[in-house]
């Protein structure tokens, strides 16, 4: 952790020896494999439905399915009708359906009356969907493209979810080049009222990054259905990410460490309920998987030099599982060791002391110097710390994140609070304890650091 002041896991089972992964069906799965489609405003659902559609995988567009309910279903039109009634609005009263223009400008200001008004919509688009998806059950996969499938808390109920990204600049011209009554202030409202993207790709099984052109889009989209009519394999995949990337390491971590299936699970729905937690900006999921990756990393430019990977990749998931509180890390500590009694390995029940030390270097503030810690410490140390290092942008993303979590504190509390712990990074020889995150990082985190210290005291 760098500042002190889940979704329902999908349960999962591995098999020994070919390192596969069966993921359980969702609750409206009946045989299809289903897929959730979603992304921020503009930034290209319809292409990629389109390019599903032409790969022969079915599809039910949520944004059609209002409409249609808008304009035949009765007992749906007569609620909204009272609905806007009871708000004193009678612009819908002689009307026979539902005009979605006339009450968007009246709907997105008022919190409250968007509620209510999703309350009656939101279950009659679930049936719809639901049937949509029984009458293809015999389909190998089905879509459902849901631009607020994170909002409305429904990525659960599919087995696989991916996100249409865009970069926000090219977002914001896509919206105002097909809504002339928007402007950019009012449009960059509307982007702003959603999830953030960066929240969202943390919880997506797969991205696709819709800011480069057709034909880069159709690239992604051709390797994602390869893969969702075969047999996933997590190397080489640019598309592995987020939750499911987490599935595959932990059920391969767990098992290697002595976990049985169930315990296997059941941990990880614990797991990610924990790092998915709304009130975490930074130290969720993405984090997380960012650790692993640069381990796996450091693991290919390194060979056998990590004596205990496994313990070690342990100690990444369970370090920030409690998030916030004083003693946070001793807190996530003691579940991690807790869990690991579960182990039907007795070599890995008796780690425990290098377990300690590994979640404990998270801290940052060891009184134990380098040359006395395990390379394990050095290295989780190091990981949690990749972030710094970054490039400009991504800082600049990391910084607003932090800011996020810690909102409770006002400006000032923050700033003082955020700045002593900045100040006591750089005041160390090296920000990391080994030498090959010292030459990847060490000069542009002390950069990034400095720049995040002026802002600031600005």
């Amino acid at each position: 952790m760098i500042v002190t002041p889940v979704r329902n896991g999908v349960i999962v089972n591995s098999t020994s020896g070919n390192n596969k992964i069966q993921y359980k069906k969702s609750s409206i799965s009946f045989t299809a494999t289903t897929v959730a489609v979603t992304g921020n405003i503009a930034a290209g659902k319809s292409t990629v439905q389109k390019l599903f559609e032409e790969n022969d995988i079915p599809g039910v567009d949520v944004d059609i399915v209002v409409d249609e309910l808008y304009k035949k279903d009765k007992d749906v039109i007569k609620d909204v009708k009272n609905l806007f009634t009871d708000y004193g609005y009678d612009l819908l009263k002689d009307d026979d359906f539902i005009d979605r223009t006339k009450i968007r400008d009246i709907v997105f200001p008022n919190n409250q009356l968007k509620k209510d008004l999703e309350d009656i919509v939101h279950p009659a688009v679930e049936r719809k969907v639901e049937e949509f998806i029984q009458k293809n059950k015999n389909r190998k996969v089905v879509a459902v493209y849901n631009p607020l499938l994170f909002e409305t808390n429904k990525q659960s109920d599919y087995d696989y979810v991916v996100l249409i990204k865009i970069d926000p600049q090219v977002q914001l011209k896509r919206l105002l080049s097909r809504n002339s009554f928007l402007t950019p202030e009012t449009a960059t409202q509307r982007i702003n009222s959603q999830m953030p993207q960066f929240l969202k790709e943390s919880r997506a099984d797969f991205t696709i990054d819709n800011s480069n052109g057709f034909e880069s889009t159709k690239k992604q989209v051709d390797d994602l259905i390869s893969k969702l009519n075969g047999t996933f394999t997590p190397n080489n995949s640019q598309l592995f990410i987020g939750i499911l990337f987490l599935k595959y390491t932990w059920a391969k971590t767990l098992k290697r460490i002595g976990f049985e299936d169930a315990d296997i699970s059941e941990g990880f729905t614990s797991v990610i309920k924990a790092y998915d937690d709304k009130s975490r900006s930074y130290h969720g999921i993405k984090h997380i998987e960012r650790m692993l990756k640069e381990l796996k990393e450091y693991e290919i430019n390194n060979p056998d030099k990590i004596k205990n990977p496994e313990i070690l990749r342990y100690g990444i998931f369970m370090h920030d599982i409690v998030n916030g509180s004083k003693n946070d890390v001793e807190d996530s500590l003691e579940i991690a060791l807790k869990l690991l009694d579960k182990s039907k390995n007795p070599k890995f029940r008796e780690q425990k002391d290098l377990l300690k030390e590994i979640i404990l270097a998270t801290k940052h503030d060891s009184s134990v110097p380098d040359e006395d810690l395990s390379l394990e410490a050095k290295l989780i140390a190091d990981v949690d710390l990749a972030i710094l290092g970054s490039d400009k942008k991504t800082y600049e993303i990391y910084a607003k994140q932090i800011r996020r979590e810690y909102s409770q504190y006002p400006d000032d509390v923050y700033k003082a609070g955020r700045i002593a712990i900045l100040e006591g990074i750089l005041s160390k020889p090296n920000i990391y304890k080994l030498e090959y995150f010292q030459k990847k990082y060490q000069q542009k985190a002390e950069e990034n650091i400095r720049n995040e210290i002026a802002s600031l005291r600005n």
